[in-house]
Formats: structure tokens, C-alpha cells, sequence
């Protein structure tokens, strides 16, 4: 499975990759986009053979961020883990307290954009907040290059187990405490000398896997 032709065609600041919202893209080159593309849709293919994320959050979040340690990227700082068991509110705004202290200003203003973006988009919102469900799962992956030219992202995964959801602006504003969420995140970061030396094991891995790829501009 060749993924790259997709890859190249999205010049956009943000993509959602199935269930991944992806922002700050502009900001990396065309082949460091390339293999955090590949690294996010590994990790997410081998978290999903494992366990179901929606029931065994934790244990399919460490399998998840456990793929990028494989291919050379560097935990930074502590990780966030948060469990709000009577939740009511905006979930975006529970995303900022809790993963903001690992992300940078100009991260923070990548996420908020697309979100604003996702809003604007009736069936791209549905897409990525799975209406149709008791249960929605995302991560959110804001990048960008520190001062010293690494690569870091902030992978934040975001599950809601929702009793009522009243409306779906703000990203999921949730009105009765009846629904629970769960965030985890870590901050992780790169140096280019790692990704070349792992570009190719990377590449190798995506065309072992047999399903298809998604990947939509906002």
C-alpha cells in the first residue's frame, strides 16, 4: 500500500486522518509531514490490534505512543492523565487545561484554528466526532519544530463515553454531568538525524498493512 501520493497532495495546515486531527502541518517539511503521517497511522493500526480503545483506553494508548518510541522519538516532560467521571462542559476547553502545559503557543493556536475549521464543516464534524455513537475516541496532534530544528508533537488522545449530547459546537459542549472523559497525552520530539535513520523502516512497516489509508484536508 503506497501512502505518499495522498500525503503530497495535502498541502493544508490541518488533515484528519480517520479519527486523528493533525495541525500545525504547514509549519514541517513535506518529508517530516511524511513520517508523522506514517508514524500516527503505525501506531494506531498496532494499538488497534491489541485492545479496543474505547474500553481499554490506557492499555491501547500505551501501545500507541510505545510505536513512536520504536522508531526513535524521545519522551519529553511529564505525561498528562486526566479521568473526569461526571463530566459536563466544553470538552475542547478540558483538552486545553489539562494537554496545554505540553504544548506551545503557537501548537495551541494550530488546534484552535482547526477545530474553528472543523465547525465550519457540518459532515467533517460528524466525521471526526462520531455522532452516531455512545462513545467517541479522537486524538489530537498539534506539531512543530522547537529551537533547536526538532520535530515535537503533543499526542493527546480524547475519549467521551456520552449519556446526552445536546450539541455539537464548541467540540462537544456536553450541558449534563452524566457523560465521562478520559485524556491522555504526551509531549515527544524528534531529531532529524533519528527520522532519516528510521524513514525507511517506517515505509517498510506502512506497506505491511493491508487497509486503506484516509487522509482529508480541512
Amino acid at each position: 500500500m503506497d501512502i505518499k501520493e495522498p500525503m503530497e497532495s495535502v498541502r493544508d495546515a490541518a488533515v484528519i486522518m480517520n479519527n486523528t486531527l493533525l495541525a500545525g502541518r504547514e509549519a514541517v517539511m513535506q518529508a517530516d509531514r511524511e513520517f508523522v503521517n506514517n508514524c500516527l497511522y503505525l501506531a494506531e493500526y498496532e494499538a488497534n490490534k491489541r485492545f479496543d480503545g474505547t474500553v481499554r483506553i490506557r492499555e491501547w494508548y500505551e501501545v500507541y505512543i510505545g510505536i513512536f518510541w520504536r522508531y526513535g522519538w524521545i519522551f519529553e516532560g511529564n505525561p498528562v492523565a486526566m479521568v473526569e467521571r461526571q463530566f459536563s462542559g466544553s470538552v475542547q476547553q478540558a483538552w486545553m487545561n489539562s494537554v496545554g502545559r505540553l504544548v506551545t503557543i503557537a501548537q495551541r493556536a494550530d488546534v484552535e484554528a482547526a477545530l474553528a475549521a472543523l465547525e465550519e464543516s457540518g459532515q467533517l464534524l460528524k466525521k471526526f466526532t462520531a455522532l452516531g455513537g455512545n462513545i467517541h475516541k479522537s486524538l489530537i496532534v498539534p506539531m512543530r519544530y522547537d529551537a533547536r530544528g526538532d520535530l515535537t508533537v503533543v499526542l493527546s488522545s480524547v475519549t467521551l463515553r456520552k449519556s446526552v449530547l445536546t450539541t455539537t459546537y464548541l467540540f462537544w459542549k456536553i450541558h449534563q454531568p452524566l457523560s465521562q472523559l478520559d485524556i491522555h497525552a504526551n509531549k515527544l520530539v524528534i531529531s532529524r538525524r533519528t527520522m532519516d535513520a528510521h524513514r525507511a523502516s517506517v515505509e517498510e512497516a506502512i506497506r505491511q498493512i493491508p487497509y486503506p489509508f484516509e487522509a482529508v484536508a480541512i
